[in-house]
Protein backbone atom coordinates (compact mmCIF):
# COMPACT_ATOMS: atom_id res chain seq x y z
CA UNK A 1 0.00 0.00 0.00
CA UNK A 2 1.57 3.33 -1.04
CA UNK A 3 2.21 5.95 1.60
CA UNK A 4 0.20 9.14 1.09
CA UNK A 5 2.30 12.17 0.28
CA UNK A 6 2.28 14.86 2.93
CA UNK A 7 1.28 18.32 1.75
CA UNK A 8 4.12 20.79 1.24
CA UNK A 9 4.18 23.23 4.12
CA UNK A 10 7.06 25.39 2.99
CA UNK A 11 6.90 28.37 0.65
CA UNK A 12 7.95 27.57 -2.90
CA UNK A 13 10.32 30.48 -3.19
CA UNK A 14 11.53 33.34 -1.07
CA UNK A 15 11.09 36.87 -2.39
CA UNK A 16 14.37 38.47 -3.40
CA UNK A 17 13.35 41.86 -4.72
CA UNK A 18 11.55 44.45 -2.61
CA UNK A 19 8.56 44.29 -4.95
CA UNK A 20 8.26 40.54 -4.38
CA UNK A 21 8.51 40.98 -0.62
CA UNK A 22 5.65 43.50 -0.78
CA UNK A 23 3.59 40.97 -2.75
CA UNK A 24 4.22 38.22 -0.20
CA UNK A 25 3.37 40.58 2.66
CA UNK A 26 0.12 41.52 0.89
CA UNK A 27 -0.72 37.83 0.46
CA UNK A 28 -0.03 37.09 4.13
CA UNK A 29 -2.03 40.13 5.27
CA UNK A 30 -4.90 39.07 3.02
CA UNK A 31 -4.73 35.55 4.43
CA UNK A 32 -5.24 36.88 7.95
CA UNK A 33 -8.09 39.12 6.80
CA UNK A 34 -9.87 36.29 4.98
CA UNK A 35 -9.23 33.93 7.89
CA UNK A 36 -10.84 36.39 10.30
CA UNK A 37 -13.71 36.98 7.88
CA UNK A 38 -14.71 33.48 6.85
CA UNK A 39 -12.75 31.12 9.09
CA UNK A 40 -10.18 28.44 8.34
CA UNK A 41 -12.62 25.97 6.80
CA UNK A 42 -13.90 28.42 4.16
CA UNK A 43 -10.55 30.10 3.46
CA UNK A 44 -9.39 29.43 -0.10
CA UNK A 45 -6.38 30.53 -2.08
CA UNK A 46 -8.76 32.19 -4.54
CA UNK A 47 -10.30 34.34 -1.79
CA UNK A 48 -6.83 35.24 -0.50
CA UNK A 49 -5.59 36.19 -3.97
CA UNK A 50 -8.66 38.35 -4.59
CA UNK A 51 -8.22 40.09 -1.24
CA UNK A 52 -4.48 40.63 -1.86
CA UNK A 53 -5.09 41.97 -5.36
CA UNK A 54 -2.92 39.35 -7.04
CA UNK A 55 -3.66 36.45 -9.34
CA UNK A 56 -3.96 32.94 -7.97
CA UNK A 57 -0.95 32.08 -10.12
CA UNK A 58 1.11 34.72 -8.31
CA UNK A 59 0.01 33.31 -4.96
CA UNK A 60 1.02 29.81 -6.09
CA UNK A 61 4.47 31.09 -7.09
CA UNK A 62 5.13 31.55 -3.38
CA UNK A 63 2.79 29.13 -1.61
CA UNK A 64 1.94 25.66 -2.95
CA UNK A 65 -1.31 25.32 -0.97
CA UNK A 66 -3.53 26.66 1.78
CA UNK A 67 -1.56 24.84 4.50
CA UNK A 68 1.71 26.47 3.43
CA UNK A 69 -0.03 29.84 3.41
CA UNK A 70 -1.39 29.38 6.94
CA UNK A 71 1.96 28.13 8.21
CA UNK A 72 3.73 31.16 6.70
CA UNK A 73 1.26 33.45 8.49
CA UNK A 74 1.91 31.63 11.74
CA UNK A 75 5.68 31.86 11.29
CA UNK A 76 5.46 35.56 10.51
CA UNK A 77 3.32 36.15 13.59
CA UNK A 78 5.67 34.14 15.79
CA UNK A 79 8.61 36.08 14.37
CA UNK A 80 6.91 39.35 15.26
CA UNK A 81 6.23 38.10 18.76
CA UNK A 82 9.84 36.94 19.06
CA UNK A 83 11.14 40.30 17.89
CA UNK A 84 8.99 42.12 20.42
CA UNK A 85 10.37 39.86 23.16
CA UNK A 86 14.00 40.06 22.03
CA UNK A 87 15.08 43.18 24.00
CA UNK A 88 14.06 41.50 27.25
CA UNK A 89 16.04 38.37 26.38
CA UNK A 90 19.07 40.49 25.57
CA UNK A 91 18.82 42.73 28.63
CA UNK A 92 18.16 40.01 31.22
CA UNK A 93 21.68 38.48 31.11
CA UNK A 94 23.17 41.99 31.20
CA UNK A 95 21.02 42.84 34.22
CA UNK A 96 22.21 39.70 36.02
CA UNK A 97 25.85 40.52 35.24
CA UNK A 98 25.43 44.03 36.60
CA UNK A 99 23.94 42.69 39.82
CA UNK A 100 26.88 40.31 40.21
CA UNK A 101 29.33 43.19 39.72
CA UNK A 102 27.56 45.99 41.54
CA UNK A 103 26.46 44.22 44.74
CA UNK A 104 29.99 43.22 45.83
CA UNK A 105 31.22 46.72 44.95
CA UNK A 106 28.50 48.37 47.06
CA UNK A 107 29.24 46.01 49.97
CA UNK A 108 32.93 46.84 49.82
CA UNK A 109 32.15 50.57 49.70
CA UNK A 110 29.87 50.24 52.72
CA UNK A 111 32.53 48.30 54.64
CA UNK A 112 35.34 50.71 53.74
CA UNK A 113 36.31 53.36 56.28
CA UNK A 114 36.75 55.81 53.39
CA UNK A 115 33.05 55.55 52.59
CA UNK A 116 32.11 57.49 55.77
Amino acid sequence: MPIAARPALHPRKTPVQARSAVTVDAILDATIQVLLGVGKERLTTTLVALRAGVSVGTLYQYFPNKSALLQACLKRQMGEVGEADRPERVLEPLREELILLVHPYLRSCAASPLAN
